[in-house]
Protein backbone atom coordinates (compact mmCIF):
# COMPACT_ATOMS: atom_id res chain seq x y z
CA UNK A 1 0.00 0.00 0.00
CA UNK A 2 2.91 2.12 0.30
CA UNK A 3 3.14 3.04 -3.63
CA UNK A 4 -0.39 5.00 -2.59
CA UNK A 5 -0.51 7.94 -0.88
CA UNK A 6 -3.85 8.19 0.83
CA UNK A 7 -3.58 12.02 0.78
CA UNK A 8 -3.05 11.98 -2.88
CA UNK A 9 -6.36 9.62 -3.62
CA UNK A 10 -9.01 10.66 -5.39
CA UNK A 11 -11.98 11.65 -4.24
CA UNK A 12 -15.28 9.46 -4.73
CA UNK A 13 -17.62 11.06 -7.47
CA UNK A 14 -20.75 12.58 -6.46
CA UNK A 15 -21.91 13.33 -9.35
CA UNK A 16 -24.42 16.33 -9.72
CA UNK A 17 -27.34 17.25 -7.72
CA UNK A 18 -28.96 13.95 -8.46
CA UNK A 19 -27.02 12.35 -6.11
CA UNK A 20 -27.39 14.47 -3.66
CA UNK A 21 -31.10 14.09 -3.51
CA UNK A 22 -32.08 10.35 -4.54
CA UNK A 23 -28.84 8.32 -3.68
CA UNK A 24 -29.17 5.46 -1.31
CA UNK A 25 -26.92 7.09 1.84
CA UNK A 26 -27.40 4.55 4.27
CA UNK A 27 -27.59 1.11 4.51
CA UNK A 28 -31.20 -0.08 5.06
CA UNK A 29 -30.85 -3.75 5.03
CA UNK A 30 -30.47 -6.61 7.42
CA UNK A 31 -27.22 -7.39 5.47
CA UNK A 32 -24.32 -6.41 7.56
CA UNK A 33 -21.52 -5.83 4.59
CA UNK A 34 -22.39 -1.79 3.81
CA UNK A 35 -22.98 -1.46 0.32
CA UNK A 36 -24.08 2.05 0.64
CA UNK A 37 -23.80 4.98 2.80
CA UNK A 38 -21.87 8.56 3.73
CA UNK A 39 -18.31 7.29 4.92
CA UNK A 40 -16.00 9.73 6.02
CA UNK A 41 -13.46 11.30 3.38
CA UNK A 42 -10.06 9.61 6.11
CA UNK A 43 -12.14 6.49 5.59
CA UNK A 44 -13.06 6.00 1.64
CA UNK A 45 -9.07 7.28 1.33
CA UNK A 46 -7.88 4.47 3.18
CA UNK A 47 -10.23 1.76 1.15
CA UNK A 48 -9.26 3.56 -2.21
CA UNK A 49 -5.44 3.09 -1.39
CA UNK A 50 -5.89 -0.66 -0.27
CA UNK A 51 -8.23 -1.10 -3.25
CA UNK A 52 -5.54 0.32 -5.60
CA UNK A 53 -3.03 -1.68 -4.04
CA UNK A 54 -4.71 -4.87 -4.46
CA UNK A 55 -5.05 -4.37 -8.49
CA UNK A 56 -1.13 -3.28 -8.19
CA UNK A 57 -0.64 -6.74 -6.49
CA UNK A 58 -2.72 -9.08 -9.19
CA UNK A 59 -1.35 -6.84 -11.90
CA UNK A 60 2.69 -7.71 -10.97
CA UNK A 61 1.57 -11.58 -10.88
CA UNK A 62 0.14 -11.63 -14.19
CA UNK A 63 3.37 -9.78 -15.25
CA UNK A 64 5.85 -12.61 -13.16
CA UNK A 65 3.27 -15.09 -14.76
CA UNK A 66 3.74 -13.39 -18.77
CA UNK A 67 7.49 -13.01 -18.37
CA UNK A 68 8.11 -17.02 -17.05
CA UNK A 69 6.86 -17.86 -20.07
CA UNK A 70 8.14 -15.90 -21.93
CA UNK A 71 11.59 -16.93 -20.87
CA UNK A 72 11.01 -20.64 -21.47
CA UNK A 73 9.66 -19.80 -25.08
CA UNK A 74 6.26 -20.97 -24.14
CA UNK A 75 4.56 -17.38 -25.00
CA UNK A 76 4.10 -17.69 -28.26
CA UNK A 77 1.85 -20.62 -27.80
CA UNK A 78 0.02 -19.40 -25.28
CA UNK A 79 -2.99 -17.40 -24.91
CA UNK A 80 -3.71 -15.33 -21.68
CA UNK A 81 -7.27 -14.86 -21.14
CA UNK A 82 -7.92 -12.78 -17.66
CA UNK A 83 -11.24 -11.88 -16.31
CA UNK A 84 -12.61 -9.32 -13.95
CA UNK A 85 -15.88 -8.45 -12.48
CA UNK A 86 -16.38 -4.78 -12.17
CA UNK A 87 -14.63 -3.66 -9.43
CA UNK A 88 -15.65 -1.94 -6.36
CA UNK A 89 -17.91 1.61 -6.36
CA UNK A 90 -15.19 2.92 -4.12
CA UNK A 91 -17.73 5.56 -2.67
CA UNK A 92 -18.85 6.79 -6.01
CA UNK A 93 -22.43 7.92 -5.63
CA UNK A 94 -22.31 7.07 -2.24
CA UNK A 95 -21.96 3.76 -2.82
CA UNK A 96 -19.19 0.90 -1.69
CA UNK A 97 -18.15 -2.89 -2.54
CA UNK A 98 -20.03 -4.28 -5.70
CA UNK A 99 -23.26 -1.69 -4.96
CA UNK A 100 -26.91 -1.96 -3.60
CA UNK A 101 -28.32 -5.41 -5.44
CA UNK A 102 -31.00 -3.36 -7.04
CA UNK A 103 -28.94 -1.45 -9.18
CA UNK A 104 -26.37 -4.15 -10.57
CA UNK A 105 -26.86 -5.25 -13.91
CA UNK A 106 -29.03 -8.85 -13.64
Amino acid sequence: MDLYNPEKMPRAWRGDSWDDRFAIKFNSTPDPGIWAGNITWDELKISRQAYYASVTYVDEWIGMVYDMLEMRGLLKNTLIIFTADHGDMLGDHYHYRKGPRDIRCR
